[in-house]
């Protein structure tokens, strides 16, 4: 058996990996949190005392750990280019990750946007 440096890299690469699922969980928290917030501006009939900042900060972070995952699939474009199939593998298995983190973001962005729509047409709680 020869060694190889690459797959000797490539057996340790679950450690890599598991960051990659840490940042789609985060980024799915996200997108949780803008569905009950657009939920909860749906049933209720006063505005959210939740603002703008707090909301535009739940996006740079699901944008921020996107942006990380990112960089992962750039990192798999360059071990693509080498011929060794464990990096293949591992390809694989982080792509789903970042289409899955580029939906949640996208409905994350429409829930905020949703949610301000539906909150604008709303009295404030100082006029009740």
């Amino acid at each position: 058996m020869e060694y190889s440096a690459y797959d000797e890299l490539m057996s340790y690469f679950y450690f890599e990996f598991n960051l990659y699922t840490v940042l789609t969980v985060i980024v799915i928290l996200g997108l949780t949190k803008s569905i009950f917030r657009y939920v909860s501006a749906r049933r209720n009939q006063v505005r959210s005392t939740i603002g703008t900042a707090e909301k535009i900060g739940d996006l740079s972070i699901s944008f921020i750990a996107f942006i990380g995952l990112v960089n992962a699939m750039m990192f798999q474009g360059v071990l693509a280019d080498i011929p060794v199939e464990s990096g293949h593998i591992w390809g694989a298995k982080t792509t789903p990750l970042f289409v899955i983190s580029g939906v949640c973001l996208v409905l994350q962005l429409l829930f905020l946007f949703l949610s301000k729509i539906e909150e604008g047409s709303k009295p404030s709680k100082e006029s009740n």
